[in-house]
């Protein structure tokens, strides 16, 4: 597979902003101090979302500290909004079975209480995590039942993400036109949001179907158009997968030392977020490209160390 996959993007869209540790610490100090539980939900559940670009286990501490008081109080929305900031960051630090059984959990309760948009973010979800396991035939059912539910509520951004996933299976089956289709849906669903971090992720999403398809300009066009605006959000942890793509794409066409730049910007914020499983792969394809450039030993040392 030539293109690097975004696995964890439907219905769970990583809006592009950078840290902000005032807001943080401002946070902090709420939940400290408030006693309002509804206000403490809230602080924690913001305060796991700002960390998702800079430090998963941030992420997963403060998903599972307000996990434990929704349940406490029985907010069963926010517990299932908690299950699945949990399973994201699960998924990240590469477990993959905890990731799916968290997913389950927050499906279960979305659907015991009625929370039909919330459900069908646990489908896409859950599709995410299948798509870990290769199980692309129900990965697909799991978008296509999320993406009906978004349809029928007008839910572009949402929808721009599961139209993403979608075409990101076809591009896996070789099914070129249906996987464009899906992806210019997509994009056009994120444009009606107006939202430039959701416009980015489409561009991704199309730039790596090109690639895919061997169609290098477009790739990168697209791709360079999606890492200008993330730039701009200061969301560099997606831009680094930018970055990797990018170097995926010189790799094939056999320009492997520009290949390494890319990679080198890539790597330590994927070791600074501590997005373990994305690492390693990423770690693999640097190998893979010192490998092309008969520099075996630097290949075998990176191929160790994933």
């Amino acid at each position: 597979m030539k293109f690097f996959i975004l696995i964890i993007l439907t219905a769970n869209l990583i809006s592009g902003y950078a840290q902000n540790p005032s807001l943080q610490d401002s946070l902090k100090k709420t939940i400290i101090e408030t006693k309002v539980d509804s206000v403490k939900l809230a602080a924690y559940y913001s305060l796991s979302y700002s960390f998702r670009n800079s430090s998963v286990d941030s992420t997963l501490y403060y998903a599972e500290k307000g996990l434990a008081l929704a349940k406490q109080t029985k907010q069963y929305e926010k517990w299932v909004e908690f299950l699945i900031a949990k399973g994201i960051a699960e998924n990240r630090l590469g477990n993959l079975n905890l990731a799916l059984e968290t997913f389950n959990s927050a499906q279960k309760l979305a659907n015991k209480h009625g929370f039909k948009l919330l459900e069908a973010k646990t489908f896409g979800s859950i599709g995410d995590a299948l798509m870990n396991f290769n199980m692309l035939a129900d990965a697909l059912s799991y978008y296509q039942a999320a993406l009906d539910i978004f349809v029928e509520a007008e839910d572009y951004s949402s929808m721009a993400n599961s139209y993403g996933s979608m075409g990101q299976i076809n591009m896996i089956q070789g099914d070129y036109r249906r996987a464009l289709n899906h992806l210019y849906k997509g994009l056009g669903a994120a444009k009606q949001t107006g939202d430039a971090s959701t416009i980015a992720y489409s561009h991704i999403y199309i730039g790596s179907a090109y690639s895919e398809m061997g169609v290098y300009d477009t790739a990168n066009y697209e791709l360079n158009l999606a890492g200008e605006i993330l730039n701009k959000l200061g969301d560099f942890y997606t831009e680094a997968f930018v970055f990797h793509n990018l170097a995926m794409n010189l790799h094939e066409t056999g320009e492997d030392r520009e290949a390494l730049v890319y990679y080198e910007k890539s790597i330590p914020i994927f070791e600074q977020v501590g997005d373990l499983s994305t690492l390693s792969q990423a770690l693999i394809n640097i190998g893979a490209a010192h490998a092309s450039l008969g520099e075996y030993q630097i290949a075998i040392d990176y191929f160790q160390s994933c």
